[in-house]
């Protein structure tokens, strides 16, 4: 059976019967197999847990947190708050086998890019052109993106949660250790946030040419020191006088002005 794809006549001849084959065989490596069948005909589906702001991955700072993070790394934080919550109830706590973690990709055959841009088109005014000769053969264009409508993004990401077991109270259990653990990640981005903002933070108020004692522009910044005098250093300083200063030379501001001839 497992051969069977590398022969494709092999292959054409292959029914629902090749369950009903594994189901028959006692061997030690069709075990898994032969579980989900029985589950399957039990309609023991796995239940799929979903979270009230969605699988899909943003540009939200949690959200690309969540995609980098492994899937044994989310199985554990979700089983940390299950421990916790189900401490007295060991038959309701969840174990690593009931959570299945997916993380899958969803694109147009091109990742991130728009497979439009690779492609040229030729317009019908131009297909008869089709059978000149070579050297007189049209020329396919690229389309413009603003001439035709696009998705906001052509990959989307996704983060599932399945569970194995199909026990309510473990259903239940899965679905609110799951919220809880995207709150405290939320939680923990917003403040990383607001710390951020709060370090980088300018003050507005500054005068325009500071004085040469420190000031502080941003948080942990080196001191800006300007070169003006400081009346703390210089005993004979003054502040300059908004007045229109007199010329102190000899003769008036125009005396060696002379007028042009014509």
């Amino acid at each position: 059976i497992s051969r069977a794809m590398v022969n494709p006549d092999t292959y054409l001849e292959l029914t629902d019967s090749v369950l009903d084959k594994i189901m028959n065989t006692d061997r030690d490596e069709l075990r898994s197999a032969r579980i989900l069948i029985k589950r399957y005909r039990s309609h023991e589906i796995y239940k799929r847990i979903r979270s009230n702001d969605g699988d899909a991955i943003g540009d939200e700072p949690w959200q690309q947190k969540l995609w980098n993070m492994d899937e044994a790394e989310i199985i554990d934080e979700i089983l940390k708050r299950s421990e916790h919550d189900m401490a007295d109830d060991d038959d309701k706590t969840l174990k690593r086998h009931d959570i299945i973690i997916e993380k899958r990709k969803i694109h147009h055959g091109m990742k991130e890019k728009n497979p439009v841009n690779f492609m040229r088109f030729l317009p019908k005014g131009l297909q008869r052109q089709l059978l000149n000769s070579p050297a007189n053969l049209p020329t396919a264009r690229q389309i413009p993106e603003a001439s035709y409508r696009k998705p906001d993004t052509f990959q989307q990401k996704n983060v599932r949660v399945y569970s194995r077991s199909v026990d309510k109270a473990k259903l239940k259990q899965l679905a609110k250790c799951y919220e809880d653990f995207i709150g405290d990640l939320q939680a923990q981005e917003s403040e990383n946030e607001r710390n951020f903002s709060v370090e980088f933070e300018y003050v507005d108020d500054l005068p325009q040419t500071p004085s040469r004692s420190t000031t502080r522009v941003m948080a942990g910044s080196p001191p800006c020191i300007s070169q003006s005098p400081n009346k703390d250093d210089e005993d004979e300083w003054e502040p300059p006088s908004n007045k229109r200063q007199r010329h102190s030379g000899p003769g008036t501001l125009f005396a060696r002005v002379t007028k042009q001839s014509n």
